[in-house]
């Protein structure tokens, strides 16, 4: 196309004190062009699929991971990583917005301004805006939680400056830590950033995931 606008409905960043998207009308009500449109549609029997506790997959699991990878790059986060600062410097030079258009099928739209000679890495590139990468969206909850409560850290540079555990979802120190926390988490039904989260959460989900991660554990 000669020129791709991206939509006023696309989320373009993250409001750390309000917990809730910046869309691309919001923050350019000018409007917004991209250098490339990546749509991402994923299989039909995507949210058939487990993880390795047995809880099904979810689109909360894909918005989570973008919303983390945001709100270690703002200040006015309590999960603010200064390490984290620079990676996310780079991602916001040609993010040009995301946006969720299919729930099932699972349909993304991606838009950058990051560009290879390849269509297949530009497509390729463009699902490691909501690639489930960090895992399912409630384990990531319990490192959330142990940060905030400054028991771990998601990145050795914040843990020594925490004077804290680096977190390890594997072995270690941590792992008694992500076992009290993981009781706190399930009495209290936690759902990180729920203002965005609770639309692609189904019901009973947030429990039901706590209550096969805590027995997994066990096992």
């Amino acid at each position: 196309a000669e020129r791709i606008e991206v939509p006023a409905d696309a989320w373009i960043d993250w409001d750390a004190q309000e917990g809730r998207w910046k869309t691309v009308g919001e923050v350019h009500p000018d409007g917004l062009e991209a250098r490339t449109a990546t749509i991402i549609t994923y299989e039909d029997d995507l949210f058939e699929r487990t993880w390795h506790d047995g809880s099904h997959l979810s689109g909360a699991d894909f918005v989570a991971e973008l919303i983390i990878g945001f709100a270690r790059g703002k200040k006015e986060s309590p999960l603010f990583d200064q390490a984290y600062v620079p990676t996310m410097e780079m991602f916001m030079r040609h993010f040009r917005g995301v946006r969720v258009t299919s729930r099932n099928p699972w349909v993304i739209e991606s838009y950058t301004d990051q560009i290879y000679p390849d269509a297949e890495y530009i497509a390729s590139s463009a699902t490691l805006s909501m690639g489930s990468g960090f895992g399912p969206w409630h384990t990531l909850a319990l490192g959330v939680l142990a940060e905030r409560e400054k028991k771990l850290a998601f990145s050795a540079d914040k843990a020594d400056r925490m004077k804290t555990e680096w977190a390890s979802y594997i072995a270690g120190p941590s792992l008694p830590i992500f076992a009290e926390i993981l009781i706190k988490a399930k009495k209290n039904a936690f759902l990180p950033w729920p203002k965005v989260m609770e639309a692609f959460i189904s019901d009973g989900e947030v429990e039901a995931r706590y209550e096969a991660l805590e027995k997994w554990n066990q096992e």
